[in-house]
């Protein structure tokens, strides 16, 4: 994750013109006598939450009724933020021609 950061940094310096100590998590601009702090800000699942989903009845009776309904099929599954700019179209356009083929 931390490479991340670093490497925004370099690009930052790079478009800025400006000097960037990647140890820190500071850009400075003496110039425009500014700094703006830089860090990184994963996003994730709750996973223990998940997995204690696994243990209820619920699940189990859903997991059953998916695989009667779906018994010698093949699935395509994709989960996918819901953001315009993740390619999700290009997705949709690459299943539907490997589905195609």
């Amino acid at each position: 994750i931390y490479d991340y950061v670093r490497h925004f940094m370099t690009a930052c310096a790079s478009v800025l013109g400006t000097d960037v100590n990647v140890e820190s998590t500071y850009i400075l601009d003496a110039q425009q006598r500014t700094a703006v702090t830089v860090d990184a800000f994963p996003v994730g699942i709750d996973c223990a939450h998940f997995q204690s989903l696994l243990a209820t009845r619920e699940l189990k009776d859903k997991v059953i009724e998916l695989q009667r309904r779906f018994d010698g099929k093949k699935i395509v599954l994709g989960i996918d933020r819901m953001d315009y700019i993740k390619g999700i179209p290009h997705k949709l356009l690459a299943i539907d021609k490997f589905l195609s083929a």
